[in-house]
């Protein structure tokens, strides 16, 4: 009976027993790395962290003949070129990419909810700022972006912090029914759509390079950001076109009869029912996080050169072709973690499909 019951919870969110089963493993490996391969214990599964150097055993495979004292200390998927066991390597390399995957795709949410908000439900005619809020926000914006590149600690990320939150009251407390002389319109639908047209029209690689290169030193926080910059532009497409559908539904039509103020229509009424094309999409963007910080690592672009991942353990095969342990083992768990978010966004796609068709 209790196997029936949870059965039927994972099919209801659209999971199978392998998806969950693989996710459990994925965020154990990534969140657990410390305790599961480190150095510094004797508790630890594995008594290598991914920095631990072996000078006895550089560049061996996992059937080679090793020098190590039991069978404790073997390297089960052999080393790299300097002795740092790739096994350990690939368990910290999971943390980073759980780290990259979330923190892009919940940054790459944000911003594309408020593109896809003021696109979709503001558009070009209902929003009308004055004059002297329209200059604050440039003048906001620009010291955004140069603190950001140039600033250090709190003042580079104050002003991006204080835009946000400045757009949020503008957009909030805005009367789309009021014109005063000193009001404008701003288009927005177009100035977001023309964006994203601008984002689809380079290619992705080419625009990696260039926000990379704004950045004076590599941090993987860098290219967490730059990331999220290259995928917010789906999420709000996908929430504009929802958006779009929504707002000639019978039940928005009759909120705004009874005067509800229109944030207030939007998230009642509109928000909770877009949201599932933006869930899928976001498993989507979990696994394309994953492998494009996996291919700026493997070209060593953005990355910290201490920083382990799976890219950089990839990256150790270009330069010694019979190191095969070096391409197969990380190279299939960017394999099989790109196939399991990819299948569960399937499964989740048709499910709420499903649902709504009900």
């Amino acid at each position: 009976m209790h196997s029936a019951t949870t059965t039927y919870g994972i099919s209801r969110i659209g999971l199978t027993k392998r998806q969950v089963l693989g996710l459990l493993v994925f965020l154990v490996l990534s969140l657990g790395y410390q305790f599961i391969a480190n150095d510094n214990g004797a508790t630890t599964i594995i008594p290598y962290s991914a920095h631990t150097i072996d000078t006895d055993n550089r560049n061996v495979g996992p059937f080679d003949s090793q020098e190590v004292s039991s069978l404790r200390y073997r390297h089960w998927l052999g080393t790299d070129a300097i002795g740092r066991d790739v096994l350990a390597g690939l368990i910290w390399g999971s943390h980073v990419a759980l780290k990259v995957g979330l923190l892009s795709t919940l940054l790459a949410l944000l911003i594309g909810f408020i593109a896809g908000y003021l696109s979709g439900y503001v558009g070009d005619d209902s929003f009308k700022i004055s004059s002297l809020n329209a200059v604050i926000t440039v003048l906001l914006f620009l010291l955004s972006i140069f603190y950001f590149i140039y600033g250090v600690g709190i003042w580079k990320w104050g002003p991006i912090v204080i835009i946000l939150l400045w757009s949020v009251w503008i957009i909030k407390n805005h009367d789309p029914d009021y014109m005063g002389k000193n009001k404008m319109a701003i288009p927005l639908d177009m100035i977001v759509m023309r964006i994203i047209e601008i984002f689809r029209a380079i290619p992705t690689i080419f625009v990696v390079l260039i926000l990379i290169g704004l950045f004076a030193t590599p941090s993987l926080y860098n290219v967490i950001i730059v990331i999220a910059i290259i995928r917010w532009p789906i999420i709000a497409r996908y929430l504009r076109s929802e958006i779009l559908k929504l707002k000639k539904a019978d039940h928005v039509k009759a909120s705004r009869a009874l005067g509800l103020s229109g944030f207030e229509i939007f998230r009642k009424n509109i928000l909770p029912l877009a949201v599932s094309p933006v869930i899928v999409s976001s498993a989507f963007a979990f696994s394309g996080s994953i492998l494009l910080e996996s291919t700026l690592s493997f070209l060593g672009i953005g990355i910290p050169v201490d920083e382990v991942t799976w890219g950089s353990i990839l990256n150790g095969a270009r330069f010694s072709f019979s190191s095969w342990w070096l391409a197969l083992f990380p190279g299939l768990a960017i394999y099989l973690v790109i196939i399991l978010f990819h299948s569960i966004g399937d499964n989740l796609n048709e499910n709420l499909r499903g649902t709504l068709e009900r």
